[in-house]
């Protein structure tokens, strides 16, 4: 695989790279930052696959995850997480308002009784 058919992959804690950067030679990230985890990938493909199967095409009620072709990679995951979260905050939600079966857990209700 060639250099121009990789992207950084910057690690949890380091600021987000501009596409296509590469880091000038002798560059060390500063000492404050964190390390990498281990068997952190630094440097990713950016070979696009016929079919990517680790990014759902759909949010888990159905709806498209995104809709947007022209972002990024990281711009795309981050785009089908939020739908999805979002998906499952008003799953979540719907399901409070059809249960019956709420518990009251009120400190000053519990104190009383004590």
């Amino acid at each position: 695989m060639k250099k121009e058919d990789q992207s950084f992959n910057p690690p949890p804690g380091w600021p987000p790279t501009p596409p296509n950067w590469r880091p000038p030679a002798g560059w060390t990230p500063p000492a404050e930052w964190p390390n990498p985890p281990p068997d952190w990938e630094l440097w990713i493909s950016t070979e696009s696959p016929d079919t990517d199967s680790s990014i759902p095409e759909k949010s888990p009620d159905g709806e498209p995850a995104i809709s947007e072709e022209s972002i990024s990679d990281r711009d795309k995951t981050i785009a089908q997480l939020k739908s999805v979260n979002e998906s499952l905050r008003r799953r979540l939600l719907s399901g409070m308002e059809e249960s019956e079966d709420v518990i009251d857990l009120s400190d000053e209700r519990i104190l009383q009784s004590v």
